[in-house]
């Protein structure tokens, strides 16, 4: 696929160069990951790596993207992002980036790096335990937040909102950093109370802190 076309919805694996970057990458990154591959055709390592990171975009069809950069040919966008040295992979997660590695590594690693940028599994209950919150529903809004915890268990949001639900001292600390973004990557985190968010008619001691 020449890097100038349009990628198409289904595209996993694309070149892109500076005329597409915008498109292909930071657009992009809105709807999916875009795992970004800065490399170069003399680069032994990259060689290593790059047929590493199309099969693990076949393996997250859909849900991700790869978009490879030939650093040789793409000096402003190497210097754009802070290459120094390649294979230099960076994630792309609503139009900037909030991971990224250097070098080869093992695949476990590889598909532990994919999983943080991914939407948890738990969000669906997450989101149903919020509107049942907001209608007043708090023992449906309980057995959501412990049915999100069952699902993903490191799931902070959830963590955190199930502590609205624990008496006074069961959670650990009344004011904690978490991660507000739907996806781990992502960059902002707010501070959160939980006294704030525990109403009295909330309490509800069979959820664990």
């Amino acid at each position: 696929m020449s890097a100038d076309a349009p990628a198409s919805p289904g595209a996993d694996v694309i070149e892109v160069n500076l005329t597409n970057f915008q498109r292909d990458v930071i657009d992009a990154s809105q709807h999916m990951p875009v795992l970004v591959d800065f490399w170069a055709p003399w680069c032994q390592p990259c060689r290593a790596l790059t047929p590493r990171l199309e099969a693990l975009a076949a393996d997250y069809a859909g849900r991700v993207r790869l978009a490879k950069i030939n650093s040789d040919d793409n000096p402003e966008l190497a210097r754009r992002f802070g290459v120094r040295g390649i294979p230099n992979v960076k994630a792309f997660v609503g139009g900037v980036v909030v991971d990224e590695f250097t070098g080869v590594l093992p695949d476990r690693e590889l598909h532990a790096f994919m999983d943080t940028l991914l939407p948890s599994p738990a969000l669906p209950a997450f989101d149903e335990a919020l509107a049942a919150l907001a209608r007043g529903d708090s023992t449906a809004a309980l057995g959501l937040f412990q049915g999100a915890l069952a699902i993903d268990p490191g799931f902070e949001p959830a963590v955190l909102r199930g502590c609205a639900f624990v008496p006074r001292g069961g959670c650990a600390g009344t004011l904690r950093w978490v991660q507000t973004a739907r996806t781990p990557g992502e960059a902002s985190a707010a501070a959160v109370s939980t006294s704030v968010m525990r109403p009295a008619a909330m309490v509800a001691p069979s959820m664990t802190p």
